[in-house]
């Protein structure tokens, strides 16, 4: 008995070695895919390999089909009409454009798979270009049309993202050059801040520790410890010589910069405490984190002026201003939450991100701030958003 169900587990676990080689063994061994793949079977995997990352492409290719058959519409009117007055009128010239056709924007057929396949040069595919075929002297030609299309933008706005895709995008350089790396943290960097006077800076990491360095020599001068937990955020005040901390530690400290030592803590918060940030006017310091609260603190007698709620998710990042909206939110429910400081209470609620907001930004030179999240970077127009 003892043996014969041995044999079956060895004869089920066989079975189920060759069904998994049989499936997936070509692409482990050599990435080809099985060498007994039938060619109908082959060609059906490159066509929906196709439609996956040609869709938006071909969105956008139908799109200036369309323009293309509204603009020689409209010519052929200006034509007929010029015809009639006895003149030809100035604008009716012959288009270079090639002529419309009405080939559905997602079918692909066996020969233009095979000079995908074999194509030395993509990137003309989104340029207009030809891509020469290594096998044949034919080529894949795609019409190019110019970057502005008029009505087709204006009707619909979601195209003109697909025509954007669609462009060649440009070769990436990198903007910044590496100056000076810096060590001397045993964690990762969580927070920086730097002074007002463009002199030092502040780093925070999950180690704990507080440094300050010379900004223009990059020497550590001061390390300060207090914190049981990572430093998630730093804020300089440039009214008072005050730096603030907050950690994981749910504690929100103020350092008074002049001794070197921790003057008031902020007690309220429920849980690891991610941002912070001065109010540029007033005696207010704003902090907020994993208990998706953002809390007002007078940062001289340390008493909670505001618990602002709403936030369904961490708060990650909190920026401050003068004017309404005096307090900006962007929390990882992918919400920015726009706050009237004197009523204690929401403005209103941008939900334009799909993902988590991970920062957000004022700008200095105009009203307007951005936000960052894992989907994109978007910019806000202030005071609505």
């Amino acid at each position: 008995m003892v043996s014969n169900g041995s044999d079956k587990l060895r004869s089920l676990a066989l079975e189920n070695m060759t069904r998994t080689a049989a499936l997936f063994g070509g692409h482990m061994l050599d990435g080809k895919g099985d060498e007994g793949e039938d060619e109908g079977a082959r060609m059906l995997k490159l066509k929906v390999k196709y439609n996956l990352n040609f869709h938006t492409s071909n969105v956008a290719m139908a799109a200036m089909r369309e323009h293309d058959r509204q603009s020689l519409s409209r010519k052929q009117d200006r034509d007929s009409s010029g015809k009639q007055d006895g003149r030809q009128h100035p604008s009716a010239k012959k288009l270079k454009t090639e002529e419309p056709t009405d080939e559905e924007p997602f079918s692909i057929d066996d020969q233009t798979i095979k000079q995908m396949e074999t194509a030395a040069e993509a990137k003309d595919l989104s340029t207009g270009g030809s891509a020469k075929s290594s096998a044949g002297s034919e080529a894949l030609t795609v019409p190019a049309y110019p970057k502005n299309f008029g009505g087709v933008r204006a009707k619909n706005p979601g195209v003109a993202n697909a025509l954007a895709i669609a462009q060649d995008r440009p070769d990436w350089h990198p903007p910044w050059k590496l100056y000076r790396v810096l060590m001397g943290h045993l964690g990762w960097v969580r927070s920086v801040a730097v002074d007002p006077a463009n002199e030092w800076f502040c780093t925070g990491a999950a180690d704990r520790t507080i440094k300050i360095w010379d900004l223009a020599s990059g020497k550590l001068k001061l390390t300060l410890t207090g914190h049981i937990g990572a430093v998630r955020g730093l804020a300089i005040s440039d009214r008072h010589p005050y730096m603030f901390s907050a950690g994981d530690d749910k504690q929100v400290k103020c350092w008074d910069l002049e001794y070197n030592k921790v003057i008031r803590n902020y007690h309220g918060h429920l849980s690891g405490v991610y941002a912070a940030e001065v109010h540029p006017s007033l005696d207010l310091l704003v902090t907020g984190g994993r208990d998706a609260t953002a809390r007002v603190w007078d940062m001289r007698t340390k008493a909670q002026v505001f618990a602002l709620g709403g936030h369904r998710d961490t708060i990650n990042s909190i920026q401050t201003q003068k004017v309404d909206p005096q307090i900006i939110s962007g929390s990882a429910d992918s919400t920015i939450r726009l706050w009237d400081l004197a009523a204690g209470k929401s403005m209103s609620t941008l939900t334009n991100h799909k993902k988590g907001v991970r920062a957000v930004a004022c700008n200095s030179r105009e009203f307007s701030f951005a936000s960052a999240s894992a989907d994109n970077i978007k910019t806000w127009r202030l005071p609505e958003g």
